[in-house]
């Protein structure tokens, strides 16, 4: 999983969580509702607006917290993987994460439906980047597509992103 929709490295600053961490392993699926199951009824058109979602918690064997924002206590950290409707499931195709990787994640605020409003209780993985045995982030991984190179790689040294996200907000990215 790297960059979906083209977070930059200043965005990094702005969002709820930033951290350097390593995947333990990843936890059974659940639905966003309050009981974690999925709802026994057919949603309402109010509720499928809601979208409820399909939730993946995770769980890490190392993690540095980088930027922190957080307001209140949270409780998981999840990969959001679809939301229920109507229709039965839609996949909002997010790849997860392998567990024994490291990982920059960028956290944004989790969705409760009930409370028809966001939270930090539960914080959804909104960017991944892979980080090496070299401690480089790939901000863009290499795709190859019948054989020819579409997107070459970008990577950067951590500790240079680290210097970065702890320097003064004024400061441009290199």
């Amino acid at each position: 999983m790297t960059s979906r929709i083209g977070l930059t490295v200043p965005g990094m600053r702005t969002e709820v969580l930033t951290i350097d961490a390593t995947v333990e392993r990843l936890l059974p699926s659940h639905c966003s509702t309050p009981d974690g199951l999925k709802p026994v009824a057919d949603l309402t058109e109010s509720q499928a607006r809601q979208s409820y979602h399909i939730y993946i918690p995770l769980v890490f064997s190392r993690m540095q917290v980088l930027v922190d924002h957080r307001e209140e206590p949270t409780d998981a950290f999840v990969v959001a993987t679809g939301r229920l409707t109507n229709g039965g499931f839609t996949s909002e195709g997010s790849r997860l994460l392998t567990p024994g990787l490291r990982y920059l994640l960028v956290f944004i605020p989790g969705l409760n439906a009930l409370a028809k409003g966001y939270t930090q209780q539960w914080l959804i993985v909104y960017e991944a980047y892979r980080i090496d045995d070299q401690a480089m982030v790939f901000l863009k991984e290499q795709t190859v597509e019948q054989g020819v190179v579409s997107q070459q790689e970008e990577k950067v040294p951590l500790s240079k992103l680290i210097r970065y996200l702890s320097s003064d907000p004024q400061e441009p990215w290199p």
